[in-house]
């Protein structure tokens, strides 16, 4: 542990892996900002010092997260067997590196951070927060390996001394499930207002040649992986029912989606602004498990009204820039869709709106403020 106020708060975060997805997105951005803050304004407190320690190699943001001056460290938790040691790796960094505060972000890391807590003595030990990310689970339909961490979860509860919820439907179905106790303090994400900002006609059309979208069509978008939970099924039947929309998809496996004329997979994609500024609304079609959305956040961070299914904290995030409607309908999200769609005026109105309460609401600095003030809680 660090010796007195004057020196840096030491935040070790620990992450099931740093590939393409929201929280890694966040991790990212809170010890990206933080450092920027801390090199920009030395005399706002004692400084923050962030390291990251994955369970998985690699990733999209370990490279970025380097590149800002943030270490990264792996404890290799690639394959089920391999995690018992993983644990104890992480325990013998926790003791080397000696953090104020111990950070975990989803499930499995929650888990592993928890478990290497209990190998340390108590004396040693920082203070633990764990994160979770989504809301309700359809556990079923995923591997055992998640059924068997939810169960460690729910009995390792009582170890964090408290748990960091991105919306306030994930906390009370976490609570509800008994797989986190108070407190449970809701941050939600931060968007970057000035890198989605609503896009002048000069970048929107590039944005359209770039992705060969014709200047007159009307583009619907949607940005998430391939997994049960985005219900891509409802999505495509939606294309069908709209053929005049022409639906983009960007995220990992949507190269490999067949569906109408209409609709395009592009696979993962790192530029969100350029594919935001080429659309005229975007689609949020989850079944289950959405916390809060980051799609949805930088889509009306960027000027776009948002037809979403309501799961999560969508309706809250949507308010009255948009249309939710529920999970599993494609009646409802096709009406909703084509509402949006049907007039160009009413929906840049919408866009607007969206994008002025997303500076107010959601930016990056409050987030960052409110996950520095977990981090100084315990200081002094």
């Amino acid at each position: 542990m660090s010796e007195g106020a004057a020196g840096p708060i030491r935040v070790l975060h620990v992450i099931t892996g740093l590939g393409r997805g929201g929280a890694e997105r966040m991790l990212y951005t809170v010890c990206a900002e933080s450092r920027r803050r801390a090199d920009a304004e030395p005399r706002r407190g004692a400084p923050i010092a962030h390291h990251v320690a994955s369970l998985l190699p690699g990733g999209r943001y370990r490279p970025l997260l380097e590149g800002v001056g943030i270490h990264v460290t792996t404890v290799d938790a690639g394959q089920v067997w391999r995690f018992p040691a993983a644990v104890l790796a992480l325990a013998r960094l926790i003791r080397r590196e000696r953090p104020d505060v111990l950070q975990a972000w989803m499930y499995h890391a929650n888990v592993a951070a928890a478990l290497a807590l209990m190998v340390i003595p108590k004396a040693d030990r920082p203070r633990l927060i764990w994160g979770v990310r989504c809301s309700a689970m359809e556990v079923e339909r995923y591997s055992w390996r998640l059924r068997v961490t939810l169960a460690l979860h729910r009995l390792l509860r009582g170890l964090p001394d408290l748990t960091a919820v991105n919306s306030q439907a994930g906390r009370d179905d976490h609570l509800r499930l008994g797989l986190i106790v108070e407190p449970a303090p809701v941050i939600e994400n931060g968007v970057d207002v000035e890198s989605f900002a609503p896009a002048d006609a000069e970048r929107r059309a590039a944005a359209r040649r770039a992705l060969n979208a014709p200047d007159d069509a009307v583009v619907a978008l949607t940005l998430a992986r391939v997994d049960p939970m985005k219900d891509y099924p409802l999505l495509i039947e939606t294309a069908r029912r709209l053929p005049s929309v022409q639906f983009l998809a960007a995220g990992e496996g949507t190269e490999r989606l067949e569906g109408p004329p209409n609709f395009r997979g592009l696979g993962a994609r790192d530029d969100t602004a350029t594919l935001l500024a080429a659309a005229d609304l975007l689609i949020s079609c989850s079944a289950y498990g959405e916390g809060m959305s980051n799609s949805i956040a930088e889509a009306l961070a960027a000027g776009l009204p948002v037809a979403a299914t309501d799961v999560g904290d969508a309706a809250r995030l949507v308010g009255a820039a948009g249309r939710v409607v529920a999970p599993r309908d494609a009646d409802a999200l096709a009406e909703a869709v084509g509402a949006l769609t049907a007039d160009e005026n009413a929906r840049r109105a919408l866009g607007a709106t969206a994008a002025r309460r997303m500076r107010q609401e959601f930016s990056i600095s409050r987030a960052v403020d409110r996950f520095e003030a977990l981090y100084r809680a315990g200081e002094g």
